[in-house]
């Protein structure tokens, strides 16, 4: 983990912490440079939070239908794509715990 990655999971521990108290049940915070999103994800899924696929911004070209669904899980382990292709800073991640039928960043939970 490097500093920009700890530096996002302040930032999102600040974020759940607040959305908590507010009586929310979902974040959706955006990766910044030097993050590492594979290793973000993996962090708050450690920690028992479902992590929604990373929505990257339209400058990097990729969009979620084409590189998730069912292979998630491999696509981290980079067995889908080329090793020349990882994700890309920015990129939007939700962060969602207890119980929601919403999991859409446009309408909050």
């Amino acid at each position: 983990m490097n500093a920009a990655d700890q530096s996002f999971i302040d930032m999102a521990t600040a974020a759940i912490q607040n959305a908590i108290g507010l009586g929310k049940y979902q974040v959706y915070l955006w990766t910044f440079d030097n993050c590492n999103i594979a290793t973000l994800a993996s962090y708050f899924q450690g920690l028992g939070y479902t992590v929604l696929f990373p929505e990257f911004a339209p400058i990097n070209g990729s969009q979620p239908g084409e590189l998730f669904g069912p292979d998630f899980e491999a696509y981290w382990e980079n067995q889908l794509l080329p090793s020349n292709t990882k994700p890309k800073n920015p990129a939007l991640i939700g962060i969602v715990w207890g119980t929601t039928t919403t999991l859409d960043p446009a309408e909050p939970g």
